[in-house]
């Protein structure tokens, strides 16, 4: 089991901010069964900065991915991130495919990001969210988008990680 978090900071958005998808890019997903599962999910955190604080579900995806690689998924999801939180997160959550044969690896390059990309994985003794470069991938920065509007439907809004 893996999950592979971003934060984003929510001070522009005062009146909140309207979650319609989340775009999640992929390097590698492979499967024997043509399919596998991960879940998408939002949170508004409080009382600290990620990942300290508290984390609220604001929204959950499950989604069946489809072998793929060097793309980008979209996921459509529907989460209202409440006026005054201070931050959002996503997490990516992939359940141990191994059994199956499944394998994925979330999209990553190293051209730069606004805020840290964050792993846990158990399994391989990361208890908590880490940041990537505190467990040797300087360079691992996560591809998430968080694609929305901020209570004014004319404009579509975007949290882009390159």
């Amino acid at each position: 089991d893996n999950s592979y978090f971003r934060a984003y900071d929510m001070s522009g958005f005062p009146d909140g901010f309207d979650v319609c998808e989340i775009q999640v890019g992929v390097e590698q997903a492979e499967s024997f069964g043509g399919t596998q599962p991960i879940t998408v999910n939002v949170y508004a955190n409080t009382g600290g900065t990620f990942p300290a604080g508290a984390l609220v579900l604001l929204g959950t995806a499950p989604v069946s991915v489809a072998d793929q690689s060097l793309t980008v998924l979209d996921v459509p999801l529907v989460a209202n991130v409440p006026a005054g939180t201070t931050e959002m997160v996503l997490e990516v959550f992939t359940p141990n495919g191994q059994a199956s044969g499944n394998g994925f690896f979330i999209g990553t390059n190293d051209l730069g990001q606004s805020g840290l990309s964050y792993i846990e994985a158990p399994d391989c003794n990361v208890l908590s969210p880490t940041p990537t470069g505190d467990i040797g991938f300087p360079n691992m920065h996560i591809v998430m988008s968080v694609l929305g509007n901020n209570q004014t439907p004319v404009e579509l809004q975007s949290f882009d990680v390159q």
